[in-house]
């Protein structure tokens, strides 16, 4: 497509200088004097001072695209109403990866931005985010920010700029729908750490989790339920709290399935490295209920082996040895694991050891909330719900699920990959 009469000349070049203004061949004849750059360049030697000249040029050239590129996007990333995008970031519709890739393109996005954006949302997600979309969103969303768009339809051949757009969607939503399909489970908190090596955990019937504060996420979610949710709030001084909605996997983990059990020892430490009063590594395991289990002493070794292979200090009680919780029972400990009944109508927790419970939170220490099984009664609910709305979650109906529900791989590649990153990050910054 090059034009040869403009490339090659017939004959001898004419003799003389390029920068003349009356040179006769005018496609050979050269205007860089007309520049700022090369004007200064021609009265100075000093290389800052033409080093400036020059960049000035560049950042006029280059820098009011790029202004009005960052106008543009801030004010659709200012006015695009982020509840119409959430339900693409958890309905798990492979198509919503398309979507959003495409309707990312417009934001002006880098990593950063991006990522504390998708923390926004996924704090404000009903359920687990997907992590797909996910992935589309921190890929597509920087790469084609408006600023590198203009950039590029600015310097580069109109060709270039549609290959480099072509690329970057087509490559994005092919990366992100690879990860969908290969590594991610939908219904995963992808690389929450409870999950740390985990392929599968029990399912079972289970109790559904609605969640309402934004310091709540959903750790997993099955048949449309929210089975697994935490909750962290660092800036108020609480410790973490663990809301499972079934008792199965606790089972499972006292009878040595060893996915439960590796769940088990997960949760125990998360919750400990959320504990910010002093760390005792001591937990209390509480059963409101001392009548209907079956066997209660066995599911409480069964648990204990677990937590002391991690050098945990176990306490078991329950409603037939200690029929309230006491000051005294929660002093001596960091962490507080309460099993409701499964009965709605006997063995609920009064107001002064809600208080109690709440008090313990507020000073720091994490606490275990799990249902034993579903709850038939109309006020199955009531005591653990008094409880849990203090942290925006609550407990209602009854799902269920598969004998296991599985996990996958991506949450114990994640977990690795971000323990070796913050091992490297360490090292950096005493370095």
């Amino acid at each position: 497509g090059f034009d040869k009469g403009g490339l090659f000349i017939e004959g001898a070049v004419v003799a003389g200088d390029f920068h003349d203004e009356d040179y006769p061949i005018e496609h050979l004849r050269c205007n860089c004097r007309e520049k700022f750059g090369n004007r200064v360049a021609v009265r100075t030697s000093n290389k800052f001072l033409i080093f400036l000249a020059k960049s000035s040029e560049m950042l006029w050239m280059v820098g009011k695209y790029v202004l009005v590129g960052v106008a543009i996007g801030s004010i659709v990333e200012r006015y695009i109403p982020y509840e119409w995008i959430y339900r693409f970031f958890g309905g798990g519709d492979p198509l919503n990866i398309v979507w959003v890739t495409l309707a990312s393109v417009p934001l002006f996005l880098h990593q950063i931005s991006a990522s504390s954006i998708l923390s926004h949302i996924k704090n404000t997600l009903p359920g687990t985010l997907d992590s797909g979309v996910g992935l589309a969103f921190m890929i597509g969303g920087p790469v084609t920010a408006i600023p590198t768009m203009v950039l590029f339809w600015t310097i580069f051949h109109k060709r270039v700029f549609v290959l480099y757009m072509f690329v970057c969607i087509a490559g994005t939503i092919l990366i992100a729908g690879a990860f969908q399909w290969l590594v991610f489970v939908p219904g995963v908190d992808t690389g929450n750490q409870l999950l740390k090596g985990v392929s599968s955990l029990a399912g079972g019937r289970f109790a559904a989790i609605s969640k309402a504060g934004q310091n709540v996420r959903v750790a997993l979610e099955t048949a449309g339920s929210n089975i697994i949710a935490t909750y962290s709030n660092d800036v108020a001084g609480h410790g973490g709290v663990v809301f499972d909605a079934g008792f199965a996997r606790f089972a499972a983990a006292a009878n040595g399935i060893k996915d439960d059990r590796r769940y088990v020892a997960n949760l125990a430490d998360w919750l400990e490295q959320s504990v910010s009063s002093q760390a005792r590594n001591k937990v209390l395991i509480y059963t409101v209920d001392g009548t209907d289990r079956k066997d209660p002493l066995a599911f409480g070794a069964g648990l204990s082996e677990i937590l002391r292979q991690g050098k945990y200090a176990v306490t078991f009680s329950d409603r037939s040895s200690t029929p309230n919780l006491s000051e005294r029972m929660l002093a001596e400990a960091d962490q507080l694991w309460l099993f409701f009944p499964d009965s709605g109508s006997v063995n609920q927790l009064t107001d002064a050891e809600l208080k109690l419970i709440s008090r313990f939170n507020e000073r720091g220490n994490g606490i275990l909330v799990a249902l034993e099984k579903r709850q038939p009664a109309p006020d199955g609910y009531a005591s653990v719900n008094r409880l849990t709305s203090r942290y925006g979650v609550q407990f209602a109906g009854g799902a269920g699920s598969s004998s296991r529900i599985s996990v996958g791989v991506a949450s114990q590649f994640f977990a690795s990959a971000s323990e070796v990153l913050g091992r490297f990050l360490k090292i950096v910054h005493k370095a």
